[in-house]
């Protein structure tokens, strides 16, 4: 398999014992097990070739998943997803999926878990938009919450509260919206009641077990809170989902408070995301602070390499870097090295033979030679003859390889 996927030399990982790639970086943009991978995303595989665990370099879309970049994708035993996050709302199994959030999927290919983008009415149920949705594998909803009052299975159900099924379609949790009398007792509005799979109520002042959901090795992959609790030491909110890699090391979760992690202040109430090897991937700052020397806002996320440098954040103020002074307000990239991968220029700059023009956007190879631009005016590059709006694409030795015209670009869009 290593010799049919064009990996960076100095990139290539295999298992010891079958000699098997094990993970690389894509020196090209490939097409693996039928999905079109970009440069520089690092693919990882199980030890018989299948994919697994793929950081994505690019908008990738995997089956009618538009994934987005630089995120993790990863993929059951049989080639199918498992978890991405979407680079744009989409429409799963009639379900609308919001925007920059996680999905996940059953084994046999059915949505198991997303975030609505919007109010909508799924199975005859009224489910909130921005909250979480869950199903069973046989497409059934397992869990949502309500955008009005409604009764479900003869339950009078609040709005803005969490509904729970069983696998029977039994209701199996919901808070009263009015006082009722049921099974001899009077149970007031506001109260959460929990049902066996018979109907029974169950007495809730005592503790509930968690929901837990388990890799098919035994591990645990996800865990639903209660209440609020520490994990790994963080303090997770109560009625969010924590979730592990297979090793056991935490992937996700939701903090109750203000954390400190590898010495970066992350926001309460908002997720945090790991590396399988216990390293920061993504979180929301406290506040805008420098991070690694790189000022950036706390308005939106920062993503970080397995090695614990920073990807990618969206500047506080203007940044110069590698000669190039980037743009505040804008994101900005970097490669595992901590060299510039891209940025907005805040001011015209030359560099390369380019004439890089205050407000546009410029990625960079690694070794610092412009990698791809978009002109903002007409311009005779390298004797090759190019209008405004044109994407030139240059190798490492700063030669144009591909000149993407704006005409062609047009027609892409009108043709999605």
């Amino acid at each position: 398999m290593a010799n049919d996927i064009p990996c960076r030399e100095e990139s290539t990982v295999f298992f010891p014992d079958t000699k098997r790639l094990k993970r690389c970086t894509l020196l090209g943009d490939h097409r693996i097990q039928g999905i079109l991978f970009g440069a520089d995303s690092i693919v990882g595989f199980d030890e018989n070739g299948n994919l697994w665990r793929c950081n994505i370099s690019q908008e990738t879309v995997v089956g009618s998943i538009p994934c987005k970049a630089k995120t993790e994708v990863e993929f059951h035993l049989t080639g199918r997803l498992i978890m991405a996050t979407l680079s744009r709302e989409a429409e799963i199994e009639g379900v609308p999926a919001l925007t920059d959030t996680l999905v996940l999927f059953h084994e046999n290919g059915n949505l198991f878990h997303c975030t609505l983008a919007r109010d909508v009415c799924i199975q005859d149920m009224p489910a909130k938009a921005g909250a979480d949705i869950c199903f069973f594998e046989d497409k059934k909803i397992s869990a949502f919450d309500l955008f009005e009052d409604a009764s479900i299975r003869g339950m009078p159900c609040l709005k803005g509260t969490r509904v729970w099924f069983h696998k029977n379609g039994e209701l199996a949790g919901c808070t009263l919206s009015r006082d009722i009398d049921m099974q001899g007792k009077t149970y007031t509005k506001g109260r959460l009641l929990v049902f066996r799979e018979d109907g029974c109520v169950v007495d809730v002042r005592g503790p509930l077990g968690n929901k837990i959901i388990f890799y098919e090795n035994g591990a645990v992959r996800g865990k639903l809170l209660l209440t609020e609790e520490p994990v790994n030491g963080l303090r997770c909110k109560a009625d969010t989902w924590v979730w592990f890699h297979r090793n056991g090391s935490l992937s996700s979760c939701e903090l109750a408070c203000y954390s400190i992690i590898e010495n970066i202040s992350c926001r309460s109430n908002t997720s945090v995301h790991f590396h399988e090897n216990g390293r920061l991937m993504k979180c929301y700052l406290a506040g805008n602070c420098a991070i690694q020397g790189i000022p950036a806002r706390a308005d939106t996320f920062l993503i970080f390499h397995e090695n614990g440098t920073l990807s990618a954040c969206r500047l506080d103020k203007d940044h110069c870097c590698a000669n190039i002074i980037c743009k505040a307000g804008e994101w900005i990239g970097f490669y595992d090295t901590g060299s510039l991968k891209r940025c907005v220029v805040a001011e015209d700059t030359s560099r390369d033979g380019l004439l890089l023009r205050a407000d546009s956007w410029v990625a960079f190879h690694r070794n610092g030679v412009v990698e791809n631009y978009k002109l903002t005016e007409d311009a005779v590059i390298q004797g090759v003859v190019c209008n405004k709006g044109d994407v030139l694409m240059f190798d490492e030795d700063g030669r144009i390889t591909e000149t993407i015209k704006l005409a062609s670009l047009q027609a892409d869009r009108l043709t999605r």
